[in-house]
């Protein structure tokens, strides 16, 4: 979203992880972020003209920060993720922009990671298992198409 011309709200990552404290991987730092290289801050790349978002993590995004962002969007989320809220970050990201949102029923976050091999199930399972009769093979050719869709439409292309 930075790169989309979005500006953060750092302190509101703090508020989101004192309310939801088991969004572990997000919040094991309680939301604390340090900027402590003002050279790496981040900004808008103007060369970048649409955007497709991933169960993103954009509760740091206020509705007026989300003002300046004025490049298509389209978000993916999955109804059932359990890393991060989809009320509290994709879904109020799409009311707060002009986004096209994809809801995926029954799916969780890590959907959207490639499928696993047999050897990745084993080693990571959190991040390999899906819920009962979701296809993530199934799931990432739907979305790909999608996607490929979105980018010809939102940037011209025939």
């Amino acid at each position: 979203m930075i790169l989309a011309g979005g500006k953060p709200t750092l302190t509101r990552l703090a508020e989101y992880c004192a309310k939801r404290p088991n969004d572990h991987h997000v919040c094991e730092a309680k939301g604390h972020i340090r900027l402590d290289r003002p050279e790496l801050s981040p900004s808008a790349d103007l060369r970048i003209r649409s955007f497709v978002l991933l169960a993103p993590l954009s509760v740091i995004f206020t509705p007026e920060g989300l003002k300046p962002i004025k490049s298509p969007l389209l978000i993916f989320v999955g109804d059932k993720d359990e890393e991060l809220s989809p009320d509290d970050n994709a879904i109020a990201l799409a009311k707060s922009t002009a986004a096209w949102l994809q809801i995926i029923p029954n799916a969780g976050h890590f959907i959207f990671l490639s499928p696993c091999s047999p050897d990745m199930s084993r080693a990571m399972p959190d991040l390999c298992a899906d819920g009962k009769g979701m296809d993530r093979v199934a799931i990432h050719q739907r979305i790909n198409v999608e996607i490929t869709t979105f980018f010809n439409k939102s940037l011209g292309i025939k």
